[in-house]
C-alpha cells in the first residue's frame, strides 16, 4: 500500500475537522463547552489517531518525493515561514475579528454552548460559524487567542497542497506543480490574510477540495471522493456565503458528469445533500428559528446583494471587480483607469455608483494601491492568468476537462457579480478565484513550453511579493509605512513599539480606544465587579473583543459580560441560568462611559 503525502495531509484535514465541528455540537447540547472537555476530547483523540497510524503503519508508508532544492520551492517555504511568524507575532487585529468573530467566541465560552445570545450585532450569530469554532477549540486548548491567526494560515497550506494536486490531475509535471503553489503563496490578498483572523483563506481551502475532489472521481472513478467532495462542500457552506457562489459551477459539472456518464451513480444525489445537512444542520435550525431561512438573513442583509438582474449590471461589477484588481503603486496610472473604467460604464449608460449594484454608493468609484487585507489587488496575478489563458486557446491545446475547468472557475465568478454588490472591499471575497486559477495557469505553461518565460513570471511574482510579507499595514514584519501626501515614511513594526495588549488596536491606529477599554477595565476590577452589561447601537460593534481580553486578565474574579438593552429578535436567547446575575457595572461602548452600580 502507497499513501501519497499530499492526499494524507488533505484526508486528514478534513475529517479532524469534520469531526470537530459535530463534536463542537454535541458539547453545545450539553452544555458543556469549556477547557476541560475540550482538551479531554482533543486527548483521547490523539491517543486513538496514534494508535490508527501505528496499527495501519501509516508512517512508514507516506511516501512522495519532492525537489526542494529549486528557486520555486525555497520561496514557498520561506513565504510560508515569515508569515507563520506574523501570524504568532501579533494578534487578531483585523476589524471583523475584533467587532464579531472573537467576540462571539468569547459569548460560547461564557455561555458553554454555541446557540444564539442578545446582541445588537447579527453577524455574531447568522455568520458562517465554522473559522470561529476552530478559534474557539484553539483558544480553550492555550487558553488564550495566541493561536487563532493560524487557522488562516494554516487555510494557505493546506490550499496550496490541493492546488498542486489539482495540477497533477490536469496533467502537470512536478515542476508545474510547484509552480501552481508559488503562484498561490504570492498572491497578495492571500499573503495578507494568511497572517490575520478573517474567513476568506478558509472558504478558499474548502473550495480547492470540492474541486480536487470533483477532478479525481472524475480522473479515477473512485467513489470514496464523492464523500470527500461531501464533506468539503458542507464545511465550505458552514464558512461562508462566497462558497455558494463558487462552488456551484463545479457541483453542476459532477452532476451533469454523472447523469451521462455515471448513472449508477445515481444515489449520491441524495448522498451529498444528505452529508451536507448533517455537518450543517446545528447552523441552519438556529438561523431558521431566528430569522426563517437556513442563511439568516433578513431584509436588512439585502443590502449585500444587487436589486437588479440584467447584463448591463452584471457587466458593470464585472468591470469593477476587475479594476480594483489592477491598482499599482502608481497614483497617475490608477486614476488612467477609473477613467476608463468611468467611460466604459457610460458607454453602457449605468452609473459607476448605482445604488442598486453599489455597496455605500454614496461614495465615488475608486481604486487605489494597498498593503492592507480588505483592499490589496492582484494586478499582476490577473495579467498573468489572462495572458497565459489567451495563448492557450489560441494554440487549442486544451482538453475538454480543463476547458470545463477554466468555465467553472469564471463561472464562479460571474455569478459573484451576479449576486454580490460592488464594495472596494470586495477584493478579498475574490481571493478563491485567484487561488482557484493557479492550476489552469500552471497547465496552460505548462503545454506551451514556454520556459523563459514561465522563469521570467515566477522571479516577478517573487519580488512583487516582498512588500505584502514585509510591509502588511496591519501586521509589519519589518517596518510599518505611511503614506501622508505622497510622502512615506518609515517606521518600527508595531510589535517593537506596543505591549501585546495595544496590539490588537494597530491595524487602523485606535490607539486612543486602547487606553479608554483599558482604563474601564481596571475600574471593574477595582470595584470588583463580576457581572458586567454591555451595551452598543445596532449595526454597530465598536471592536468589543479587546474589552473581553483586558477583563480576563486583569481581573482575578470570573467576570460575565451580558449584553443589554438588546431590541430585535436575540433578545429572546437570554439564557435563564443567567437572569439571576446581577449586573453591577454598564459599559456603553457607543460612548465609552462606565456605570457602576
Amino acid at each position: 500500500m502507497r499513501i501519497h503525502f499530499r492526499e494524507f495531509i488533505i484526508w486528514n484535514n478534513l475529517f479532524v475537522i469534520a469531526l470537530l465541528v459535530l463534536s463542537t455540537e454535541i458539547f453545545s447540547f450539553f452544555n458543556l463547552i469549556n477547557q476541560y472537555s475540550i482538551k479531554i476530547f482533543w486527548f483521547i483523540f490523539l491517543l486513538f489517531y496514534l494508535y490508527f497510524l501505528k496499527r495501519n503503519n501509516l508512517i512508514k508508508i507516506i511516501k512522495e518525493k519532492f525537489d526542494l532544492l529549486n528557486f520555486e520551492s525555497i520561496f514557498i517555504l520561506t513565504v510560508f515561514t515569515l508569515t507563520f511568524i506574523i501570524a504568532i507575532i501579533y494578534p487578531p487585529n483585523t476589524p471583523d475579528a475584533i467587532s464579531y468573530h472573537m467576540t462571539r467566541v468569547m459569548n460560547w465560552i461564557q455561555n458553554a454552548n454555541i446557540n444564539f445570545y442578545p446582541t445588537n450585532d447579527f453577524r455574531e450569530l447568522i455568520m458562517g460559524p465554522l473559522s470561529s469554532i476552530l478559534n474557539l477549540h484553539l483558544y480553550l486548548l492555550v487558553n488564550g487567542d495566541y493561536l487563532t491567526n493560524l487557522v488562516q494560515w494554516y487555510s494557505m497550506i493546506i490550499s496550496c497542497l490541493t492546488i498542486s494536486l489539482i495540477s497533477k490531475e490536469l496533467g502537470c509535471n512536478l515542476r508545474y506543480q510547484i509552480f501552481s503553489i508559488l503562484f498561490c503563496a504570492s498572491v497578495p490578498m492571500g499573503i495578507l490574510e494568511s497572517t490575520s483572523s478573517q474567513t476568506d483563506y478558509v472558504a478558499t481551502m474548502w473550495l480547492t477540495l470540492i474541486v480536487y475532489f470533483t477532478l479525481k472521481y472524475i480522473n479515477s472513478n473512485s467513489k470514496k471522493y464523492i464523500y470527500g467532495f461531501s464533506i468539503a462542500l458542507g464545511l465550505g457552506m458552514l464558512t461562508k456565503v462566497t462558497v455558494y457562489f463558487f462552488s456551484l459551477p463545479f457541483c453542476l459539472w459532477l452532476g451533469v458528469y454523472i447523469v451521462l456518464k455515471k448513472r449508477k451513480n445515481w444515489k449520491f444525489f441524495f448522498v451529498i445533500p444528505l452529508i451536507v445537512l448533517v455537518l450543517n444542520l446545528g447552523h441552519y435550525t438556529r438561523n431558521v428559528n431566528f430569522s426563517g431561512n437556513p442563511l439568516g438573513l433578513s431584509n436588512e442583509d439585502n443590502i449585500f446583494f444587487n436589486k437588479t438582474f440584467n447584463a448591463k449590471s452584471l457587466t458593470s461589477n464585472i468591470i469593477r471587480h476587475l479594476g480594483s484588481n489592477l491598482a499599482v503603486p502608481n497614483h497617475s496610472i490608477n486614476l488612467y483607469t477609473i477613467e476608463k473604467i468611468e467611460k466604459l460604464h457610460d458607454y453602457l449608460k449605468i452609473s459607476t455608483n448605482d445604488n442598486r449594484t453599489t455597496l455605500l454608493a454614496n461614495k465615488s468609484f475608486t481604486i487605489f494601491f494597498s498593503l492592507y487585507e480588505s483592499f490589496a489587488s492582484n494586478p499582476l496575478h490577473l495579467i498573468i492568468f489572462f495572458i497565459v489563458i489567451f495563448l492557450i486557446f489560441f494554440k487549442k491545446k486544451l482538453l475538454s476537462i480543463h476547458k470545463y475547468y477554466f468555465y467553472s472557475i469564471i463561472g464562479g465568478f460571474i455569478l459573484f457579480c451576479l449576486f454580490i454588490k460592488w464594495s472596494i472591499w470586495n477584493n478579498r471575497y475574490l481571493l478563491s478565484f485567484f487561488i482557484l486559477a493557479a492550476p489552469i495557469v500552471s497547465y496552460s505553461l505548462f503545454k506551451l513550453e514556454i520556459k523563459k518565460f514561465t522563469s521570467m513570471i515566477i522571479i516577478v511574482l517573487s519580488i512583487w511579493s516582498i512588500p505584502y510579507i514585509l510591509f502588511n499595514k496591519s501586521r509589519p514584519l519589518v517596518a510599518s509605512l505611511k503614506n501622508e501626501n505622497n510622502i512615506i515614511s518609515i517606521h518600527k513594526p508595531f510589535f517593537l513599539n506596543l505591549k501585546r495588549d495595544q496590539l490588537y488596536y494597530s491595524a487602523l491606529n485606535f490607539g486612543d480606544l486602547y487606553l479608554r477599554h483599558y482604563n474601564i477595565s481596571m475600574k471593574i476590577k477595582k470595584a470588583g465587579c463580576e457581572n458586567i452589561g454591555s451595551f452598543f447601537s445596532p449595526i454597530f460593534n465598536p471592536n468589543t473583543y479587546p474589552f473581553w481580553v483586558f477583563i480576563k486578565n486583569k481581573n482575578n474574579l470570573n467576570p460575565k459580560i451580558f449584553n443589554i438593552d438588546v431590541n430585535n429578535n436575540s433578545a429572546n436567547y437570554f439564557s435563564k441560568k443567567f437572569k439571576n446575575h446581577e449586573i453591577c457595572a454598564i459599559v456603553d461602548f457607543d460612548n465609552l462611559k462606565l456605570t457602576l452600580k
